[in-house]
């Protein structure tokens, strides 16, 4: 007799199978290719069949806004705006185990938006949503790493060190120049966090003021 397996069991098969899926050689406006939503529902659905998942999509949240695009009409030289419909939808999977319906794995959430100018844009969202949720429940390769379209350059700033903010306080207590419009002036909110590369600006822009003592004086 073979030994039955649960939902777990199943879906860890059907990973082991629908490892990759490959992106689709046309391209979107010449810029990439991608992977359909018809290749995932495809290549996962013979999976699920074949070791006995339903798996059961529906929709937990959606929201359709309107925008106006802008469009030149070179040819009539006109300008006409068009509505678009921008839908967004958050779907929800249930994993079950067609040998046992009470087995089952639920949860599992994906997030989709599309924009259309006619009635495709709901269509488009929820085709998202339910292509991102099965790739990335079943850990499916495609080639698609949206983190390294990103170049995550952040940028170090080194500031001043506490000498250095004391040697502009007591020059600020010297001149009788408030420190606050230093801080004002650079968009800091204390004299600390003034990057050290303005260090002598200020400290060069301090000695130019008279000292305050000697404005008493001349008073």
């Amino acid at each position: 007799m073979t030994e039955k397996l649960n939902i777990y069991q199943k879906l860890l098969a059907v990973m082991k199978e629908v490892r990759y899926i490959e992106k689709e050689k046309k391209t979107v406006n010449n810029q990439y290719r991608f992977v359909s939503h018809d290749a995932v529902t495809s290549a996962t659905s013979e999976a699920f069949i074949k070791h006995g998942i339903y798996a059961k999509p529906r929709i937990i949240k959606n929201d359709i806004t309107t925008i106006q695009v802008e469009k030149n009409n070179k040819k009539e030289k006109i300008t006409i705006n068009e509505n678009y419909f921008i839908c967004t939808v958050e779907v929800e999977y249930d994993f079950i185990n067609v040998d046992n319906p009470d087995d089952r794995i639920t949860g599992i959430n994906g997030l989709g938006q599309g924009i259309d100018s006619q009635d495709k844009a709901c269509g488009k969202a929820i085709s998202y949503a339910c292509k991102y949720a099965l790739l990335k429940a079943l850990g499916i390769e495609t080639g698609d790493d949206p983190e390294k379209d990103v170049d995550y350059k952040i940028a170090t700033v080194e500031l001043i060190n506490q000498d250095q903010g004391l040697e502009i306080e007591n020059l600020c207590k010297k001149k009788g120049f408030d420190i606050k419009k230093i801080c004002e002036a650079y968009k800091i909110n204390t004299i600390i966090e003034l990057p050290n590369a303005k260090f002598s600006q200020v400290i060069k822009a301090l000695n130019l003021k008279k000292d305050a003592e000697v404005d008493n004086a001349n008073n």
